[in-house]
């Protein structure tokens, strides 16, 4: 079942390659589409569970760096490159059958969160190495990365971009003290971050082609593929099934007009504050489910209606981080300015958006932290981020 999974993904690689060639100017290097290089670091790329589980205990610092983590990433370095120079590129057209609506051939999504760990791996050993430039070029790279994958059109794509942002940084954080005192890095990173981060697409945009791409299957026959192919990845009950094959086409039309407008209410809801966006799409999660017992428009609505809720606080996770780093760099590069470090937070930082209000200031002996005033309601917490200064 596995290899014939691999080959399936193999010849879908191959597939969309020969078209994004086509569309392309083939001689250039790197090509203006990044996709071409995308799917080439996919197509060569070779997997390991139990080396990538490795490289994973390295980057979250459970263990020390080790020849066997070296050679497995010296073995990959080709498609490596290629991921890193993919960020080079002017756009990125996936290639997608959107066509397809619900059954689309989406891109490769966990080869490049694994390509991902990857070339941070190589960052966090360039900066253990004193290699900071290095480090910093193949952060910018995977932040690229994230904000192309997240524009696949699914949601799946955002929080898979969502992901690999999440990951760099956690090791840009660690590079920053060590750069703490340059001001010229500094100052290149901060545009480099904020570049990289007004290129990821907003929540609303990726919810509004998650629509686009589902609606047109919302009929008998795109309805029974979707059970025929899901499997267990979207669990539907024995009675949706029976709904579905004894429905006639007013069915389908009715609740695609239900769907359609329980998903706009959802677009409009993540536009509130968090903690309002939150207890909205929180009730509109559950309102399928309750409309159903009367009306029979909702049926659907039950088993396509994404858990926004989660994935609205992850979106504001990976807007408050971003907004962290940014705030620090501000910090740093005041204190080079001045000498020290500022004893309050100016006025105009990005903010922490889970209160939408600046983030809490402390200076530490090592450095400062940023403290959150909103709690992340989805898993009860309140995120500080601690930043170091090179002494």
């Amino acid at each position: 079942m596995k290899s014939r999974m691999i080959k399936k993904i193999t010849q879908f690689v191959s597939i969309i390659l020969v078209i994004l060639a086509i569309k392309t100017v083939v001689f250039a290097y790197p090509p203006d589409n990044a996709a071409v290089l995308y799917y080439r670091s996919a197509y060569t790329f070779t997997h390991n569970t139990d080396k990538l589980s490795l490289v994973k205990k390295y980057l979250d610092g459970e263990i020390e760096n080790n020849q066997e983590i070296i050679d497995y990433v010296l073995s990959n370095e080709r498609a490596m490159k290629q991921f890193v120079d993919a960020g080079q590129g002017k756009y990125c057209d996936w290639g997608l059958d959107y066509s397809q609506g619900m059954n689309m051939l989406a891109p490769p999504l966990s080869e490049f969160r694994s390509l991902t760990t990857l070339v941070l791996t190589d960052a966090k050993m360039a900066n253990e190495t004193g290699e900071y430039d290095r480090a910093i070029d193949l952060c910018i790279s995977t932040y690229r990365a994230g904000s192309y994958i997240a524009e696949g059109g699914m949601l799946v794509s955002h929080l898979v971009g969502i992901a690999m942002d999440a990951y760099t940084n956690k090791i840009m954080i660690d590079i920053l003290p060590n750069i703490s005192d340059n001001p010229d890095m500094l100052l290149q990173l901060k545009n480099q971050i904020y570049d990289t981060y007004q290129g990821f697409p907003s929540l609303k945009t990726s919810i509004k082609k998650d629509l686009e791409t589902c609606i047109d299957d919302l009929d008998k026959e795109g309805l029974q593929t979707l059970i025929e192919t899901s499997g267990d990845v979207i669990p539907i009950p024995e009675n949706v099934k029976q709904v579905i094959q004894n429905a006639d086409e007013q069915f389908f039309e009715l609740s695609k007009e239900y769907y359609i407008k329980l998903v706009n209410e959802c677009i409009a809801a993540t536009e509130l504050p968090y903690p309002q966006a939150y207890e909205k799409l929180n009730e509109l999660s559950k309102k399928p489910e309750i409309d159903s017992k009367e009306n029979p428009d909702a049926i659907l609505s039950t088993i396509l209606m994404p858990a926004l809720v989660k994935v609205l606080s992850t979106d504001v996770r990976h807007t408050t981080h971003f907004n962290a780093i940014q705030t620090a760099l501000n910090l740093y590069i005041i204190r080079i300015e001045t000498g020290k470090l500022p004893n309050e937070l100016p006025e105009g930082m990005p903010k922490d958006m889970f209160s939408g209000k600046d983030f809490i200031y402390e200076k530490t002996s090592e450095g400062f932290v940023l403290k959150c005033q909103g709690k992340d309601i989805s898993k009860d917490e309140i995120y500080e981020f601690k930043f170091k200064v090179k002494k």
